[in-house]
């Protein structure tokens, strides 16, 4: 579903990512692994279309979207969750899923897909017209997500989604993500630092140093090895 090849992304002249290459198959729940500093959220917003890499490939179940802005990736179907949640603070519940469809037209069917997320998320219902800068951190986090999929995304791009989430929070999103891949055969690219939690859902992971693909493994035996936990993500 997802190919990257041989990219390449500059801040200036300070070269960020190097040759990266990798895949995620279509259906499928891949993690990004990496220490502050490795260029995850580089990567990630080069796949957003938010920066532009000087060189390399993006495709897209075989269409190639290395020069796309940040609107046309939406529309083509890779969707980010943004670090930190970014939700339209100001704006309620309902607004913020409203917002994720603006690429979208036919309001029948944006109707049907909010209903549907409201059902997925029974907490985001009760609070339709609350503002959501005024819900709680999971809760944000529920809106980010549900924003993503009223996008009708084919590649869900999720930046750090257990970021400053207690550990109860976290496991119910673990649960969400997993309920996403099994029943919607969604596929995940999962940017994390949390190597529990990218164990708990995805089947591989790539690790990335200093801008580049240092190792890739079947993401459940990484928490079991401890040099690449050592050498790799500073553990």
């Amino acid at each position: 579903m997802l190919a990257v090849e041989h990219l390449n992304v500059f801040y200036g002249l300070t070269e960020v990512l190097r040759d990266v290459s990798f895949t995620v198959p279509e259906g499928e729940i891949f993690a990004l692994l990496g220490g502050n500093g490795s260029g995850k959220t580089t990567l990630i917003n080069s796949l957003s279309g938010m920066l532009k890499p000087r060189k390399g490939s993006i495709k897209l179940a075989g269409e190639e979207l290395i020069d796309r802005r940040s609107d046309q990736m939406v529309r083509a179907g890779m969707i980010q969750v943004p670090q930190g949640r970014e939700v339209f603070a100001s704006m309620t519940v309902k607004e913020n899923l409203e917002m994720g469809a603006a690429t979208r037209r036919g309001k029948a069917e944006i109707q049907s897909d909010m209903k549907d997320l409201f059902a997925l998320f029974p907490r985001l219902l009760e609070k339709k017209d609350r503002m959501a800068g005024a819900l709680s951190g999971g809760e944000q986090q529920q809106v980010a997500i549900a924003r993503a999929l009223m996008g009708r995304p084919r590649v869900l791009l999720m930046d750090e989604p257990s970021v400053g989430l207690s550990p109860m929070v976290v496991d119910g999103m673990i649960e969400t993500i997993k309920l996403l891949n099994r029943e919607r055969r969604l596929t995940i690219l999962i940017v994390e630092q949390n190597v529990g939690v990218a164990a708990a859902v995805a089947s591989w992971a790539y690790v990335l140093k200093d801008g580049e693909i240092a190792f890739s493994e079947s993401a459940p035996k990484l928490i079991g090895n401890p040099q690449v936990l050592s050498s790799y993500l500073g553990r």
